[in-house]
C-alpha cells in the first residue's frame, strides 16, 4: 500500500495620525501583495447641527474608523453598565470630536449609543473599514425632558476619501498580507480538526498574529479533496490591537486523519489500480527502449522518440484527472488534495527518479560534452509541469 501510495502521490503532483493603509472592500488576488489605495486625511471627526424646528434639532455625528474602533473599545469595557459608557464617552468625545462639548445632550448621546449599538457595530462590521460611520438623530429638548430619537447609523455616502486604519494595517501585518492577497488562505496539513490543533497551527503560520483575539465561528467539512475544511474566524470584541468583527476571508486546511481516509479511499478503487498498473507497464516499457533501442536511432528518431515519451507522460497525467473526476463524481467529492505535506518525501523521490532517467537517457541520446544543456532541456519539461499546480500546492515549487 505504501508504494501505491507513493506512486499515486507522485502522479498527482506531476499534475496538476497613524499609518496610511486600509484592506480592500472586495477581495481579489494582488500579486505584489501590496495595497494600491490612496489615502488622503482629510474630513473630521465632527457633530454637526443639521436642520432644527421648534424644539427639534437634527445632528449628523462623522467618525473616522479609526476613532471608531476607539469608541468600540470604550463600549466594550463599560456594555454592561449605560452610566459608565455614557461617562466615558463624553471624555472621549470632547477630546476627539468637533462639536461636542460635554454638557447634558451629549451625555444623552452617550446614552442612545450604548442603547443602539448592536445596530451601529453591524453596520461597522460588514463595511470596508476604510469610509466614516455617519450617525443622525434628533434631540427633542424642553424645559422638563430632553429626549433622542429617530436614530440611523450608516456610512457616509458623500466621503470620497479613504481613511486609514491602525487596527486593519495591523491585523493585515500580522497576518503577513495573506487577508489582502488571497482569498482562500491556505493553512496546510495539521494533525486533526480539534480547535487546539487549529490555533497551533495558525500560531506556526503567523508567529507575531495574538492568537488570544482570534475566535473561531465556523468550521465545516467539505466534500473537496483539495480543501478538507473551511474555516471562518472573527476578531473578538475586546481586541484592543485589531479591527473587529470577522475575516472576511476563507481559511482551507485538512487533516492528516482526513487525507488516510483519501488515501484509502484512491488505493482500493478499481480505476486508479488500472491505472497503476498501466503506469509501471509503461514505465518499464520505457527503461527497455532506453536499454536496447534508443542507441540505434538517428538523431532525427531520437528527437521523436523524446517528444514522444514527453507526450506519453503528459497523457498519463490528463488520465489520472479524468479518473480523479469520475472519483469525485461517485464520492461527490470536487478536488484531490495536492498539498500533502506529509507526503513532500515521495515527491522527493520523483524528482530524484527524474533526474536518474533523464540522465540515463542524456548519457545515451548526447556526447558527454553536450550533457549539461540537454539534460537542463529535460528538466525543465517536467519543473513546468509541477509548476503548473503551484497554485495547489503550497511551496513544493
Amino acid at each position: 500500500m505504501k508504494k501505491i501510495l507513493s506512486l499515486v502521490s507522485v502522479l498527482i503532483i506531476s499534475e496538476t495620525s497613524m499609518p496610511t493603509f486600509i484592506t480592500v472592500s472586495k477581495y481579489e488576488k494582488q500579486n505584489n501583495g501590496t495595497n494600491t489605495k490612496n489615502y488622503t486625511i482629510n474630513g473630521n471627526d465632527e457633530r454637526i447641527k443639521t436642520d432644527e424646528e421648534d424644539n427639534f434639532s437634527y445632528f449628523e455625528l462623522l467618525l473616522k474608523p479609526e476613532t471608531f474602533e476607539n469608541l468600540a473599545h470604550i463600549y466594550y469595557s463599560n456594555k454592561n453598565d449605560k452610566r459608565l459608557f455614557s461617562n466615558a464617552f463624553l471624555e472621549f468625545a470632547k477630546k476627539n470630536i468637533t462639536g461636542i462639548y460635554g454638557n447634558s445632550p451629549d451625555y444623552a448621546l452617550g446614552e442612545a449609543i450604548w442603547d443602539h449599538w448592536n445596530e451601529i457595530i453591524e453596520v461597522y462590521k460588514n463595511s470596508s473599514k476604510d469610509k466614516r460611520i455617519k450617525i443622525n438623530y434628533r434631540l427633542y429638548t424642553s424645559v422638563i425632558s430632553m429626549n433622542i430619537d429617530h436614530f440611523n447609523a450608516s456610512i457616509a455616502p458623500n466621503d470620497t476619501i479613504l481613511y486609514p486604519n491602525s487596527y486593519v494595517k495591523k491585523l493585515n501585518d500580522d497576518f503577513k498580507s495573506d487577508l489582502i492577497k488571497w482569498e482562500k488562505v491556505g493553512l496546510g496539513i495539521i494533525e486533526d480538526n480539534n480547535n487546539n490543533y487549529i490555533f497551533d497551527r495558525i500560531k506556526v503560520q503567523y508567529p507575531n498574529l495574538n492568537i488570544n483575539d482570534i475566535e473561531i465561528i465556523k468550521k465545516e467539512e467539505l466534500l473537496s479533496f483539495s480543501e478538507g475544511f473551511l474555516l471562518k474566524l472573527k476578531i473578538k470584541d475586546n481586541s484592543k490591537i485589531y479591527s473587529i468583527g470577522n475575516i472576511k476571508n476563507d481559511f482551507i486546511f485538512n487533516t492528516k486523519v482526513n487525507l488516510k481516509k483519501i488515501n484509502d479511499i484512491l488505493v482500493n478503487d478499481p480505476k486508479v489500480q488500472l491505472w497503476l498498473y498501466n503506469l509501471k507497464d509503461w514505465k518499464k516499457r520505457i527503461k527497455r527502449e532506453i536499454i536496447e533501442d534508443v542507441h540505434k536511432l538517428s538523431e532525427s528518431q531520437k528527437n521523436i522518440w523524446r517528444d514522444n515519451v514527453a507526450e506519453q507522460m503528459k497523457s498519463y497525467i490528463r488520465d489520472w484527472g479524468y479518473i480523479l473526476n469520475l472519483i469525485e463524481i461517485d464520492l461527490k467529492i470536487e478536488k484531490l488534495n495536492n498539498s500533502i505535506n506529509n507526503l513532500k518525501k515521495d515527491i522527493d523521490n520523483l524528482k530524484r527518479e527524474i533526474n536518474r532517467i533523464n540522465k540515463k537517457i542524456d548519457s545515451i541520446l548526447n556526447p558527454s560534452d553536450k550533457y549539461y544543456s540537454t539534460t537542463m532541456e529535460w528538466q525543465g519539461f517536467f519543473g513546468q509541469i509541477l509548476c503548473r499546480v503551484k497554485i495547489f500546492i503550497f511551496n513544493w515549487c
